[in-house]
């Protein structure tokens, strides 16, 4: 992490947004590095969907009536063609990405455990827990500024 970030922070004027722009000259191996990506985005952006898909689909519309998988596939192209067009519309879009990324990355990961652990267990913990969780909440807050300041 620590020569990611230093290279990083020495050719950032240097370097596009998406990291395979950077590479070149274009050879075999870089078309192959770009296919893997694309196979990646195919692959990875489904799964993370599923979650919002599955929580869409308990409401009743999709539960009763006729044409149940129909409905299903419908409403899942139009949300996969819908966010298409979001991401297609926005100039750069992964700086929208890294935005919700360190809020979000940030909060599920960093701030509402130690939190979370703090109010569940405040009667039984010793003070060396407690401020450890709150040090780990400081870091996660700290985290997430400097990552959306970097992006803005």
């Amino acid at each position: 992490m620590v020569f990611a970030m230093v290279a990083y922070a020495t050719y950032k004027q240097d370097c596009n947004s998406i990291f395979v722009l950077n590479l070149s000259p274009i050879n075999w191996y870089v078309t192959f590095i770009y296919l893997c990506v694309c196979i990646n985005c195919f692959i990875s952006y489904p799964i993370q969907i599923l979650a919002a898909f599955d929580i869409a689909e308990q409401h009743k519309f999709f539960k009763e009536g006729t044409n149940l998988k129909l409905k299903k596939v419908i409403m899942r192209s139009c949300v996969i063609i819908f966010i298409t067009c979001i991401a297609l519309v926005i100039p750069d879009f992964t700086v929208f990405l890294d935005i919700a990324g360190a809020l979000g990355a940030g909060v599920i990961a960093f701030i509402l455990p130690p939190l979370l652990y703090n109010q569940e267990f405040r009667d039984s913990l010793t003070p060396w827990t407690k401020y450890s969780n709150w040090a780990i909440c400081v870091f996660g807050v700290v985290g997430c500024t400097l990552s959306i300041v970097n992006s803005i």
